[in-house]
């Protein structure tokens, strides 16, 4: 990897409104290429205005961005806002709806060579699974069916960057592994970074190389999926991360997370006595509900069908399966 990054962003600053509500506030990072970033959080902590402003779609309050050798300008210094090399993809798609699916493709490619062109276009087809749907109007596509074109057509002609606001909200279960897997290989082999902004920490975990996690407008924690998942730090950073089994230590002044995965489901023991309160069928386990004589509740998923609900147990865990949070 280049030691030379192909982003730079340095302490962006953007406030909105006569009351100048700042919603970033000096975020700064650095991607390389073929790296993946995923930003998550909340709606409204700031990820899609940092998009636009990476995209040039924003002029920043304060601070500077750089793709390669050039500096970012937003609309109040370029007359087209945008650049050359970056394709963003937002969740209304951006696609031309009289052209056909074939031709929202093909009018990415101009200036590709007719052979180069037929055949990447052939490529994004049956990658998107739409070869079948090749002739057909945009305007009559679903919703689904739209997101996998805006997403084919943004990498048709090999950007350097790909910005991704929440890319699989309406795909359909069954494809988003297929597509997240193919947008990661496609990555690889095309060599372009990508920035994804989504609330989903799994489709993050999935594609990203290091993950971003915005708070009120600042990054409160980064790392890689593994770092930030092991030692999320902070009570903000777990629940983003799914985190249910959050308690307060004996002396209140620190809470800890108990990964519901990692917790040992026993008829008897010596742990943590409680009463399940709750039994649910998740599929290839079940999710059980124990509450204590203080009142509080672990969550435990388990393979373990025979505990009943009003059973007395104890729950056992090793001392990797919780995270200080401070």
């Amino acid at each position: 990897m280049s030691k030379t990054p192909l982003l730079k962003v340095s302490n962006i600053s953007k406030s909105y409104g006569a009351s100048k509500t700042r919603v970033l506030n000096e975020v700064s990072f650095e991607l390389h290429k073929g790296e993946s970033l995923a930003i998550l959080g909340y709606s409204g902590e700031g990820k899609t205005t940092l998009l636009n402003l990476i995209a040039g779609l924003l002029d920043a309050d304060e601070g500077e961005i750089w793709l390669h050798e050039d500096k970012i300008l937003g609309p109040s210094d370029k007359l087209v806002p945008g650049h050359e090399d970056i394709r963003l993809v937002f969740q209304h798609y951006g696609l031309d709806p009289n052209l056909s699916v074939e031709q929202n493709l093909m009018h990415r490619m101009l200036g590709f060579k007719p052979e180069v062109k037929k055949k990447r276009t052939e490529k994004l087809l049956k990658w998107c699974l739409l070869d079948h749907l090749a002739d057909k109007r945009v305007e009559l596509l679903s919703g689904g069916e739209k997101q996998r074109l805006a997403l084919a057509r943004a990498v048709a002609d090999f950007p350097s960057l790909l910005l991704l606001d929440e890319p699989f909200s309406s795909i359909d279960l069954p494809l988003r592994i297929r597509f997240k897997q193919g947008l990661r290989n496609m990555a690889v082999s095309d060599g372009f970074a990508m920035i994804m902004v989504t609330h989903d920490y799994q489709d993050a975990f999935y594609l990203a190389d290091k993950i971003l996690i915005i708070k009120d407008g600042k990054i409160i924690r980064t790392g890689s999926p593994e770092e930030i998942y092991l030692d999320p730090q902070v009570e903000d950073v777990a629940l983003l991360l799914g985190a249910r089994n959050i308690l307060k230590t004996k002396n209140n002044s620190q809470k800890i997370w108990i990964k519901e995965e990692l917790i040992q489901l026993k008829a008897r023991g010596k742990g943590w006595q409680g009463i399940i309160v709750g039994k649910i069928f998740l599929g290839d386990f079940f999710e059980y509900i124990v509450e204590n004589e203080r009142e509080e509740h672990l969550i435990v998923r388990s393979k373990d069908r025979d505990y009943a609900i009003g059973r007395k147990v104890s729950l056992e865990w090793r001392e990797e399966a919780t995270a200080i949070l401070n």
